[in-house]
């Protein structure tokens, strides 16, 4: 019945409403409901209204009541890639995908959206952003190699940029010692 009453708030156009009670019933499921979601997809998509939808969405996120974090996150993400992919608004993707990892720090798919959202739209928080999906995908040096390169390259404070430096030779050494070594841990120690 909810979903019924979703998909006729939708149709018409209810965004505020249609975006609620998608919602409410991804809440009390405990998990995005896609045959609502998809439903809000298809009606969104014919009349072409996905700012005004997505802004209803996010609107809806905000007011909803605390629950289940990762619903939360997932919610966020969703609507990070929605002001992304449908309305290229890159700023206020970058925003729900920042709430997104708010609620899950170590998420590794939050920290490489919002890290992707951020380098488009040169913000300097992207240093840190990287640092911490460096923490969160263990095992690999590309993400602190790419901040530390935005360090030196974008001026974020030379010691800060000489800490990130002196942590990726230190890991990419560590690598290169520990385990059958890689090329881009040989390339790291070079470059730092």
């Amino acid at each position: 019945v909810q979903r019924a009453v979703v998909r006729a708030a939708a149709m018409a156009g209810r965004w505020p409403d249609a975006a609620a009670g998608a919602v409410a019933i991804c809440h009390r499921r405990e998990s995005i409901d896609e045959e609502a979601i998809a439903s809000l997809r298809d009606a969104v998509s014919a009349l072409d209204e996905w700012a005004e939808f997505v802004a209803a969405f996010e609107a809806a996120l905000v007011t909803a009541p605390a629950g289940d974090l990762q619903l939360a996150r997932d919610l966020d993400l969703l609507c990070a890639r929605w002001y992304r992919d449908e309305c290229s608004d890159d700023a206020a993707a970058a925003a729900a995908a920042a709430r997104a990892v708010a609620r899950a720090p170590d998420h590794v798919g939050a920290l490489t959206l919002l890290a992707e959202l951020q380098r488009g739209t040169n913000d300097p928080a992207v240093v840190e952003t990287l640092v911490a999906l460096d923490r969160a995908s263990s095992g690999t040096i590309e993400h602190l190699r790419a901040a530390a390169e935005l360090a030196c390259a974008d001026g974020v404070g030379t010691a800060r940029a000489r800490e990130l430096v002196a942590a990726l030779h230190g890991k990419a050494a560590h690598l290169l010692h520990t385990g059958p070594g890689s090329e881009a841990a040989a390339d790291a120690v070079r470059w730092a």
